[in-house]
């Protein structure tokens, strides 16, 4: 059985934070592509649709509600993985209101964050583990 490259897409303005996650996505067997702001969202997704995406919810721009809100609108069944440097509390406000919209939320991820809890992160999106 021949096994297709998952893409993933990145999106954030941390390039410690994008290095670590696209690294640990590329060695778990992920095609990744990065976006630092949320310009460049829609163009990425109709071009180069990814089965994951990893998104910061507080982004600069602060257009982070809005790729949401795109997936949602969108049809978007894949995983997604919220990250941000906000409060874990507010993490998980969003990925129950996201879910209640119909995104397929894995996981959460405050920032700063250690490699093993990122690892078990980026497994969930590719179901490599279970979500607890």
């Amino acid at each position: 059985m021949v096994r297709t490259l998952k893409r993933l897409l990145i999106i954030n303005d941390e390039a410690d934070f994008l290095r670590l996650v696209s690294g640990t996505a590329e060695r778990l067997g992920f095609a990744t592509r990065i976006l630092r702001h949320t310009l460049d969202f829609e163009y990425v997704i109709r071009h180069w649709p990814p089965d994951c995406i990893a998104v910061q919810m507080d982004m600069p721009d602060h257009q982070d509600i809005n790729v949401l809100e795109f997936l949602e609108r969108s049809g978007f069944s894949g995983s997604v993985l919220l990250t941000g440097s906000v409060p874990e509390k507010a993490l998980h406000k969003t990925a129950d209101v996201a879910r209640f919209h119909g995104l397929k939320v894995t996981s959460v991820l405050a920032i700063p964050t250690n490699g093993a809890e990122l690892e078990s992160a980026v497994k969930l999106l590719i179901n490599l583990d279970r979500a607890a």
